[in-house]
């Protein structure tokens, strides 16, 4: 447990010591944060409270502030290093954070994409939508049914279709 923590600390803790270093820099010089800079502080301290508060909001949460950081609309320095990717500029320090990230939760990442929806989930999708065509569809006559599961209907429809016309058998 102790070592998945620390795992998904990382991406945080490594803005935090980036962070925390220009933070250093602009006490010990005259450098002023820019207004993306206290925006982009703001919302890593935000995400440091949701990693000990919400673990799951802290996952999605850290990820769009990296992203926005990314396409260099905030900053976690008080230098910050871009490069262009056409007409994008990517910034360096997030895109590091990304790449942290990305590694970090791999796993749950290709599950999302790959499985949005557990078969659980579908299959109760499935039932929910089916019990509203049998709603819509219980007060057709036997020849009103047949004739409709001649059309082109979604599988739930069908399904509740074929319900209500063993309904009639009975």
């Amino acid at each position: 447990m102790i070592k998945k923590n620390i795992k998904e600390f990382l991406p945080l803790g490594f803005l935090n010591i980036i962070s925390f270093i220009s933070i250093i820099h602009v006490i010990t010089s005259n450098y002023i944060f820019e207004i993306k800079q206290y925006i982009g502080l703001s919302l890593l301290l935000i995400c440091t409270i949701l990693f000990f508060v919400n673990r799951k909001f802290y996952k999605y949460f850290i990820f769009i502030t990296i992203i926005i950081g990314v396409i260099n609309l905030i900053a976690f320095s008080s230098t910050t290093f871009t490069f262009a990717l056409g007409l994008i500029e990517i910034q360096l320090i997030p895109f590091i954070a990304f790449i942290i990230y990305v590694s970090v939760f791999k796993s749950k990442i290709i599950s999302i994409l790959s499985n949005p929806k557990s078969k659980k989930e579908n299959e109760n999708d499935f039932k929910i939508s089916k019990n509203r065509f049998k709603q819509k569809f219980k007060n057709l006559s036997k020849s009103e049914i047949e004739t409709r599961l001649n059309e082109k209907l979604v599988p739930e429809a069908i399904e509740a279709l074929k319900e209500l016309k063993n309904e009639f058998k009975i």
